[in-house]
């Protein structure tokens, strides 16, 4: 079940940030796509899923990733939407694409 939400949010960044898959689970380090993926981390703790299940389904599209890094990612987005109305906005509207994936 976990790994369904993983992937449906996933897809939804995908879309939402103009990356292709290989690039969310590649390894570029540009900011565009390092936010992309840590969009991707805060979404999935919002829904409860643990930082290991994160980590599992990254490593199962061919990203391995440390905890530290998924945190980063969480912690860094978190911030970001309680300072810029327009990332609120985008993580809102990547929930709820969720809901109809």
């Amino acid at each position: 079940m976990k790994a369904e939400i993983f992937d449906q949010y996933a897809q939804a960044v995908i879309k939402k940030y103009k990356v292709s898959k290989k690039e969310l689970f590649g390894k570029s380090q540009k900011v565009c796509i390092a936010d992309a993926r840590y969009m991707l981390f805060y979404l999935c703790s919002k829904r409860s899923i643990p930082v290991m299940y994160i980590q599992a389904n990254m490593d199962r599209c061919g990203k391995q990733i440390t905890h530290s890094t998924i945190i980063h990612g969480i912690k860094k987005i978190e911030q970001q939407v309680r300072q810029d109305i327009d990332m609120m906005v985008i993580a809102n509207e990547l929930m709820e694409d969720e809901c109809t994936l």
